[in-house]
C-alpha cells in the first residue's frame, strides 16, 4: 500500500541558495507543500513558511490556491536554479513558486539492484547533493531504496551505483524500515534520514554509494516525515500532523519549535 494511502503527504524545502521570490527571505523561510489543504479539498498546497517564528498564526503563508495534485510527498530546490522538483507518487515534476501549480516530466521507472528488478512508484523523500545529483528514497514493503534521479527526465539514472546497480538498500535498524525523507548537509554533504517503524522514529546517516547507514538515535517524537537543514546548518523535521521540530544533528533528539496548520499534514522539509 503506497504511503499516501495511509498518511498524508508534504514537504517544506528551505530556501537556502536565494532564488526564490522576493517573499522567501534566505535564511528565514522554507516552502512546505500540505496534504489537504488546496481549494479543492483534497488538493495538496504550497505554503511559504517563517522557520524563525514560532506563531502559528504568522508563521505560514498561501502560494497559490493548490498544486492540482493529492500525492506529493517530496520535494527539493534545486541548488544552482532555484527551481523546486517534486515527487507526485511514482511521478516526477516541478512545483512553480509564483502560482504553486505541479508539472510532470516524467516517471521513475523501475531497475535492477540486489533485490532483482523494483518499480520506483512511491518516492518518500528527495535531497539535491552538493554537485546537484538528486537522491530520492523509494518506499516499499520492505526496506527502502536509494536511487538517483535525472531531472531533465524523471527518471531514475542507470547504474547509478555501479556495477549494474540501479538502486542501492537502506537497510532496516530494529524493525525500522522505511525512509520518510532525505536532507544532506550543505557543510559537509553527509546524507541523513529519518527512518520511521515500530520502536520510534531515529536519525540515520546513508553511505550514498552503499546504502549503508548509522543509528544517530532517537528524535523523540513519532511521524516525523520530512527533513531539511536551513543555511545556518540547524536540521529541521516536520512532524505529520503539522509541527516544525529541530533536531540535532549529532544526537537525533528533537525539540518542537511551532505548529503549521494551514493544510492538514506535513512530510517533508529538505
Amino acid at each position: 500500500m503506497h504511503k499516501w494511502m495511509i498518511a498524508a503527504a508534504a514537504s517544506c524545502i528551505v530556501a537556502l541558495w536565494g532564488l526564490t521570490p522576493a517573499s522567501a527571505q534566505v535564511g528565514t523561510h522554507c516552502y512546505a507543500v500540505g496534504d489537504g489543504g488546496g481549494a479543492n479539498g483534497g488538493d495538496d498546497l504550497l505554503t511559504l513558511v517563517d522557520f524563525t517564528d514560532p506563531n502559528a498564526s504568522t508563521n505560514e503563508t498561501d502560494v497559490g490556491t493548490g498544486t492540482g495534485t493529492e500525492r506529493i510527498e517530496a520535494a527539493a530546490l534545486h541548488p544552482i536554479t532555484g527551481v523546486m522538483y517534486a515527487a507526485d507518487d511514482e511521478e516526477f515534476g516541478t512545483i512553480d513558486l509564483v502560482t504553486g501549480e505541479y508539472s510532470s516530466i516524467g516517471l521513475f521507472g523501475s531497475g535492477d539492484g540486489s533485490d532483482g528488478n523494483e518499480d520506483f512508484d512511491d518516492v518518500d523523500g528527495l535531497s539535491f547533493d552538493l554537485d546537484g545529483t538528486l537522491y530520492g528514497s523509494v518506499r516499499r514493503s520492505d526496506a527502502d531504496l536509494l536511487i538517483q534521479i535525472n531531472i531533465a527526465t524523471g527518471a531514475h539514472i542507470n547504474n547509478a551505483f555501479g556495477g549494474g546497480n540501479d538502486y542501492v538498500v537502506v537497510p532496516e535498524i530494529g524493525g525500522r524500515d522505511d525512509v520518510d525523507d532525505l536532507a544532506i548537509d550543505p557543510s559537509n554533504g553527509t546524507l541523513y534520514a529519518t527512518l520511521v517503524g515500530s520502536g520510534g522514529d531515529i536519525l540515520i546517516t546513508i553511505n550514498k554509494a552503499t546504502g549503508a547507514s548509522t543509528n544517530l538515535g532517537s528524535i523523540g517524537f513519532n511521524s516525523i516525515e520530512g527533513l531539511g537543514f536551513d543555511p545556518s546548518g540547524q536540521l529541521w523535521g516536520a512532524r505529520e500532523a503539522g509541527a516544525l521540530v529541530a533536531i540535532d544533528k549529532n544526537t537525533g533528539a528533537g525539540t518542537i519549535f511551532s505548529t503549521l496548520d494551514n493544510a492538514e499534514d506535513y512530510e517533508s522539509i529538505t
